[in-house]
């Protein structure tokens, strides 16, 4: 039983803080953050606040090697 309870645990925890974290007011829009190297911000009436943050096509992709020139960082306070 004592293996059973320690796998569950983490998705409960995952579950109580994901609404802590809204009722915080921690949870921020994708395009919220201070975009680097190709990324930018597309609008699209279906996401969330009617943009997404995306890598144009061209631009190749990262999954092999990640570039930190190509990011997005986001600032909150705890």
């Amino acid at each position: 039983m004592k293996s059973l309870f320690h796998r569950f645990v983490p998705f409960f925890v995952l579950i109580i803080c994901a609404q802590n974290l809204a009722a915080a007011g921690l949870i921020q829009e994708g395009e919220d953050g201070q975009l680097f190297g190709a990324f930018e911000i597309g609008i699209d009436a279906n996401a969330s606040g009617g943009q997404y943050v995306h890598v144009p096509n061209g631009f190749g992709n990262s999954n092999t090697v990640i570039n930190p020139a190509n990011r997005v960082d986001y600032t909150f306070d705890i």
